[in-house]
């Protein structure tokens, strides 16, 4: 693998772990069902462009893609997990 190709999969493997941090972080302080809403909206994104040959592009389409799926795989356990809001106030 050439030096670029390393620092690439670096600079990835930074952008997976950042996701997910971001994900726990949203799935503490946002409304339930958020983590979920945006991992679907990063999966469809991944779909969104045509990467071709350049291995930036599939690099970027293939972060997108294992952070949507990730991220909907902990949002459907967030929203299992974190009790309802309910209409009158009483849990």
């Amino acid at each position: 693998m050439d030096p670029f190709g390393q620092v690439f999969l670096v600079v990835s493997i930074v952008a997976v772990v950042a996701a997910l941090v971001g994900f726990w972080f949203l799935s503490r302080r946002g409304p339930r069902g958020s983590v979920l809403a945006v991992a679907a909206a990063l999966y469809i994104a991944s779909y969104a462009f045509d990467p071709g040959r350049s291995r930036e592009l599939v690099g970027l389409a293939g972060i997108l893609r294992i952070t949507g799926f990730v991220g909907g795989v902990l949002g459907v356990i967030d929203l299992v997990r974190r009790p309802r809001d309910s209409a009158d106030g009483s849990a």
